[in-house]
Order: structure tokens, then sequence, then C-alpha cells
């Protein structure tokens, strides 16, 4: 008997929900770092103004800006995440090195999704779809 779409998603679901790993805290580069606490509404990657990231809220307005794309990108992870208080490296590089190693992580992980879907369903091209829709439900994201 071939299995759904739908049970392929919750058998991926429920098999990394076992495994998962947490932004930031299992990618966390360094040992000296800051607690901050993120804004308590829904934040989106804003423009490049001036060579400084914004990030913003729901309404369009401007609640942060930060030095990089990689650091925005560090409160936007743990922002979906649903952290509210999270421990930043105190070093660029150390933040640049875990963005890059959740990135990694979860490229690594739409690779094995796919590869999976694809062998279960070959005729179907949704494999990048699923994966992505998966990881989402589990509070992983690329930006």
């Amino acid at each position: 008997m071939s299995k759904t779409e739908k049970e392929f998603i919750t058998e991926w679901y429920e098999k990394l929900l076992k495994s998962i790993k947490f932004f930031p805290r299992d990618f966390l580069a360094g040992d000296d770092f800051e607690e901050i606490t993120l804004p308590d509404t829904r934040l989106t990657l804003g423009p490049d103004f001036f060579g400084e990231q914004q990030i913003m809220n729901s309404k369009g307005e401007v609640v942060l800006t930060l030095s990089s794309l990689l650091t925005a990108k560090y409160y936007l992870y743990a922002a979906v995440a649903g952290n509210s208080a999270i421990p930043i490296p105190k070093a660029q590089k150390n933040i640049d090195e875990t963005v890059r190693s959740y990135e990694k992580y979860f490229m690594e992980l739409v690779k094995k999704i796919s590869k999976d879907y694809n062998r279960v369903f070959p005729s179907s091209d949704r494999d990048h779809q699923v994966a992505i829709d998966i990881l989402q439900r589990l509070k992983l994201v690329f930006l």
C-alpha cells in the first residue's frame, strides 16, 4: 500500500520533532554572550538602510536597526522559533557563524526530506515545497 502525501508529512514531522535542533541554542558559536529581549510582535526583514539592516513589525514600522544582514537573520530566526529572550554572541564573527551553521542545517534537512519525497512520490515535483512546509511547522525558516 502506498502512502499519501499527508502521511509522508506526518511521518517526517514526527521524526524531526524527536531530533530537531533549536535556534539559537543548538547553533551558538563562541562563549561570550549578552541576553537580549525581542520585541513582542511579529518581525520581518526590512530594507537595507545605508549599510544597516532594518527589522520591521507587521505594521511596517522599523523596530530594530542592526549592523548586518546576518545579525538581522539571527534576531528573526530566534523570533520565529518563539524565543523572547535570547543569548546573542558579542563578537560579530560568532553571530555570523551561528547563522551560517543554522542555515546549513536547514538546507541539509530540505535535501533529506526532498530526496525521500522523490523516492516515495517519483512523479511529483512538490518535494521542495513539502520539505519547506514540514520545516515551517517546526518553526524552522530560511531567509
